[in-house]
């Protein structure tokens, strides 16, 4: 309470120059932020973002991660002699991870899952959300599916992506 008021008395010299005060003693995050909205008259449109990390749980799990799924478990172009030196960027490993049946089973379920995400966190004004997808060593099968998850929401929201422990090896 010493603090608040401390802080009232600094402020008070100010507040006789301020374009506007606001009270925000019983205000939640979302009502503080539409009145600054209205009062600034700023865009109110919601700008929801994306970010698709791709990583290997050998390097561990991002801290920022919103959410995380695992690729582990679909098929490993590391044990193809001609694809175990390229990426998730070479369109022969590429190919190879997004055109297995696991992988097209799992990106459909994947999608359903975001596509709900996305607009409930939208509705409650969220502005940001990190997907992060894990394989062993984060070459080949998280790269794919990071990289095809850019493509597949790019137009429907502003994506971002990054392969964190690509060059790692």
């Amino acid at each position: 309470e010493e603090a608040i008021e401390v802080e009232r008395d600094m402020f008070e010299s100010l507040n006789r120059q301020a374009v506007m005060r606001i009270d925000t003693t019983q205000l939640y995050q979302a009502d503080l932020k539409k009145i600054l909205m209205d009062k600034l008259e700023l865009n109110s449109s919601q700008v929801f973002s994306v970010s698709f990390i791709s990583f290997g749980y050998k390097y561990g799990v991002p801290l920022d991660a919103d959410l995380i799924f695992d690729m582990r478990f679909l098929p490993n172009p590391f044990y193809v002699d001609e694809l175990k030196d390229l990426t998730g960027d070479d369109q022969a490993v590429y190919d190879y991870v997004i055109r297995s049946e696991e992988t097209k089973q799992l990106l459909f379920h994947i999608t359903q899952y975001l596509d709900f995400c996305f607009s409930s966190y939208a509705k409650e004004n969220k502005n940001h959300l990190t997907v992060c997808i894990g394989c062993t060593g984060g070459h080949h099968r998280s790269v794919s599916v990071a990289n095809w998850l850019f493509d597949h929401y790019k137009g429907q929201y502003h994506c971002f992506k990054s392969h964190r422990d690509m060059k790692a090896r």
